[in-house]
């Protein structure tokens, strides 16, 4: 690529970014949000909306109406206001006048959280158009109800206003338009059971890797009688590399052998 290319290629990127900010700030200062807003506080409105869009790439967001980027973030949020801990919360709503449908979720942030959703988006048939995934820094009470969105990337740098805070993904997922409320109704129920599952694997898996590497060592210290030694060490090799982060554990399973088989 030329230089001139790159320049032109740079200046294009920045024209994009400087609109997503621009947008974001009018979205910031609409007067309804504004008061909506707990507090009636401009700043706070504008860095959670900040926060709110900061990885979606700007030609994604140019070009849509300052409405619409309010709506979709502040109805996010009226589904995070209650969640008790250790559950998440999943909805599925179709916009009055927009061309698509919406699938939220609100949970505790954790690995493999957009694979399997999208996953699951796509074993219903569902196209997906857009996705909007924040890691939001957030304070609730001891039921589940929100009580900060903190201007903070990790719970180390909220300060001591957020001493008690924890990190949640909030996922928004643009999918086909689906006007059946049944169908919605299934498929929040299917996103439920799959981050369901994906709770469970991920507080699983350390366990799971600690059993690895016990196993090794037990392999190592007292190894099955007549198997040749280097295959007992590429297997103990085997379990320490799977727990080194690089297997997903899903579940694991014990077979007692009796003597002669």
């Amino acid at each position: 690529m030329s230089a001139i290319m790159r320049d032109r290629l740079a200046d294009r990127t920045s024209a994009l970014e400087h609109a997503k900010d621009q947008l974001i700030a009018r979205a910031a200062a609409d007067p309804s949000a504004v008061a909506a807003w707990p507090g009636g506080a401009v700043e706070g409105l504008a860095a959670f909306l900040r926060r709110y869009y900061r990885h979606v790439a700007p030609e994604d967001l140019v070009g849509r109406r300052v409405e619409q980027i309010l709506a979709a973030a502040m109805a996010h949020r009226d589904l995070a206001v209650s969640r008790p801990q250790g559950t998440a919360s999943v909805r599925v709503r179709t916009p009055e006048g927009e061309g698509h449908s919406v699938v939220e979720v609100v949970c505790d942030d954790m690995p493999f959280l957009v694979d399997s959703v999208t996953a699951e988006l796509s074993r219903h048939g569902r196209a997906i158009h857009l996705v909007i995934h924040p890691q939001l820094v957030v304070r609730r009470d001891v039921t589940g109800r929100l009580l900060d969105i903190c201007d903070a990337s990790t719970a180390a740098d909220a300060g001591p206003d957020c001493a008690d805070a924890v990190v949640e993904s909030w996922m928004h997922v643009d999918i086909d338009r689906e006007t059946d409320s049944d169908e919605r109704t299934a498929l929040v129920a299917d996103l439920e059971r799959v981050l369901r599952d994906v709770r469970e694997a991920v507080e699983d898996w350390p366990k799971m890797q600690s059993i690895a590497l016990r196993l090794a060592d037990e392999i190592t210290d007292a190894p099955p009688a007549g198997l040749p030694a280097q295959e007992v060490t590429e297997a103990c090799d085997l379990l320490r590399w799977l727990a080194d982060a690089h297997f997903t554990f899903l579940g694991y399973r014990e077979n007692a052998l009796a003597a002669g088989e």
